[in-house]
């Protein structure tokens, strides 16, 4: 157990990282301004749904070799810092291009567009892997759902501002497409390099590691036997995928919305706005929760939120609404996918903290977010069955299967229990 005021350091450090980062992500929001500015270049829903398979396919895809490589590593909050500094700065590229080049060439405003996401996922993957076994170590388990709660509010708050510039800029009264956008874009990036520096505080407890690193042909066949040895282990990564085709819906709900529904391109800092809120709504009533009654409460509340979410925007497709109504209910939308963003740290990310064995830790966090990686196909999908079948159907869609997810998550155990009452453990690899 760190001393008390190491505790408070890392707390306060962990804290802070959680804030900025969180408002970098509300000025570059993968289901609000990075689809807009793609649906401002071309409109075919299949390169509008790359950014979400871009985001999510970089991020997930690499954590299975960033968790075998970090799996011989002693100082992973090293490994984070380099990471960091590698992809953060790439939203920063991106608006001096759009400044210089006043985005002419919409093909290659593009194309640098989807490598600086595939660019800043990639290398956020690897510090995603050192960043949680370092939270694990350094924060205990009783109190990290609070923790990780308290910095989504504090998150929320700062980004109610976020959205409300990301509202101005893209407004009427401000800089003209694309200089809006690189504003935006330099905003975001400031964010994510003030969520680094907070690295450079967070003391990190050493924990001893294998000696020699296992060839990586003999550590992923080990490894993926935890989903058959760790039965709470594989239900929770089935919810996930089974409520993770909501990623299928997330980047067309804002294109829709203006370009379908005819509300105003201003309207995104109020969904922007509305989604940060969330996550601080999140972090206030599901902290508490994921500390008091468990994880897997967490993760089932997710699911009942997160397929109205589909439900809602649904519903503007078969009611004659004002603009006003359109706009409360597309707000709505944001607030609950919001919501349903927040608790995926508190709910399932900390579900497998908890029922990860510590030697484990950073094998557990890659296979089950590499597992995750068919998301990538989800949002592609999604824009092929919008172009051939419209909106409303990639919505309907996206609500039955995150039904299903809520069932399987309705059947997750306690996991403070489940690691006592296993059977059978995971073998070391």
């Amino acid at each position: 157990m760190p001393a008390d005021s190491t505790l408070r350091r890392n707390r306060t450090a962990f804290f802070l990282d959680y804030v900025f980062f969180g408002v970098g992500l509300a000025f570059a929001g993968t289901s609000t301004t990075l689809p807009a500015f793609v649906a401002k270049l071309t409109g075919d829903p299949v390169l509008i749904g790359m950014v979400g398979a871009l985001w999510n396919g970089g991020w997930l895809l690499p954590q299975i070799l960033a968790a075998h490589y970090l799996s011989g590593v002693k100082h992973k909050m090293r490994v984070a810092r380099w990471g960091s500094w590698a992809g953060r700065p790439v939203f920063l590229l991106l608006a001096g291009f759009l400044v210089l080049t006043h985005a002419h060439q919409a093909g290659l405003t593009l194309g640098l567009l989807f490598l600086s996401i595939l660019i800043f996922a990639v290398t956020d993957a690897i510090v995603t892997v050192a960043w949680f076994d370092v939270l694990a170590k350094a924060i205990p388990a009783p109190s990290r759902g609070r923790l990780m709660g308290w910095g989504q509010v504090g998150s929320g708050v700062l980004s109610i501002g976020a959205g409300l510039a990301v509202g101005f800029l893209l407004g009427p009264g401000g800089p003209s497409f694309p200089d809006n956008y690189a504003v935006v874009f330099l905003l975001a990036t400031i964010s994510f390099l003030l969520s680094l520096g907070t690295y450079y505080f967070i003391h990190e407890p050493i924990e001893a590691v294998t000696e020699e690193r296992a060839a990586l042909a003999e550590y992923l066949p080990k490894i993926a036997r935890f989903l058959e040895r760790d039965r709470p282990f594989l239900q929770v990564n089935l919810a996930r995928l089974l409520i993770g085709v909501s990623a299928m819906s997330t980047p067309f709900y804002v294109v829709y919305a203006t370009q379908r529904r005819g509300l105003p391109d201003a309207a995104i800092g109020a969904f922007a706005t509305a989604a940060t809120v969330g996550g601080a709504v999140a972090g206030l009533a599901l902290g508490p929760v994921a500390d008091r009654f468990g994880s897997h409460r967490v993760v089932q509340v997710m699911a009942g939120l997160q397929v109205l979410v589909p439900l809602l925007a649904i519903g503007t497709a078969l009611i004659p609404l004002s603009e006003l109504f359109l706009l409360v209910l597309f707000t709505l939308v944001f607030l609950l996918q919001g919501i349903a963003d927040g608790s995926l740290m508190l709910g399932i990310a900390n579900f497998v903290l908890e029922i990860a064995p510590a030697s484990q830790r950073s094998a557990y966090i890659g296979l089950a977010n590499t597992l995750a990686g068919v998301l990538i196909f989800y949002p592609l999908a999604g824009g092929w069955i919008a172009a051939h079948s419209g909106y409303p159907t990639v919505f309907a869609i996206s609500a039955g299967s995150i039904a299903l997810g809520g069932l399987v998550a309705s059947r997750l155990p306690n996991p403070r229990r489940a690691r006592f009452e296993l059977p059978m453990r995971p073998p070391e690899v």
